[in-house]
């Protein structure tokens, strides 16, 4: 081996990455902050959400005797509504637990992936203080190749100018 080549090894291509690429990002600040369809936020919520809950569609503005079995009829619907409330209570409450378990399971997630990215760049770190070191070594591996190949030279001048001394041709 050549001293210019212990000096200026080639490198694959494949071991380059373009230069470009150190420093960039591939984070989209519109992924970010995107909402699930149906979650609510300022930009996502509409009037639906403000609109009043009501038992029936209109308001009773017009009070007037009734029967007993119109009232009776209106007990039993004010008592199977007010069942339905509480099972619709219910409903949110359980609903209102998986939700704050999501966010707790995303903000745990999200948490992993900093650790994740801390160790991945603590990895590249250190695997450029590595190359740092082994790049400030390259000098002495020269010296040391280009001895070397001296000492080979040198070896095989004399073995020949022996070789002459005795052999004659």
């Amino acid at each position: 081996m050549a001293i210019q080549d212990w000096l200026n090894p080639e490198k694959p291509e494949t071991d380059k990455p373009p230069a470009q690429t150190y420093g960039d990002q591939r984070i989209n600040p519109a992924a970010v902050v995107r909402v699930g369809a149906g979650e609510i936020a300022p930009h996502t919520i509409g009037d639906e959400h403000f609109a009043a809950i009501r038992p029936r569609n209109a308001v009773l503005v017009d009070v007037k005797p009734c029967s007993l079995a119109e009232a009776d009829r209106a007990e039993d619907d004010a008592f199977e509504y007010e069942q339905g409330v509480k099972n619709a209570l219910r409903l949110l409450k359980a609903r209102g637990k998986e939700e704050q378990a999501a966010a707790a399971l995303h903000t745990g997630r999200a948490a992993y992936l900093a650790i994740q990215s801390n160790a991945t760049l603590q990895k590249a770190k250190a695997n450029g203080r590595l190359a740092s070191h082994l790049l400030a070594q390259r000098g002495e591996w020269a010296a040391l190749g280009y001895g070397l190949e001296r000492q080979i030279d040198t070896s095989t001048r004399q073995v020949n100018h022996r070789r002459l001394q005795y052999l004659g041709a």
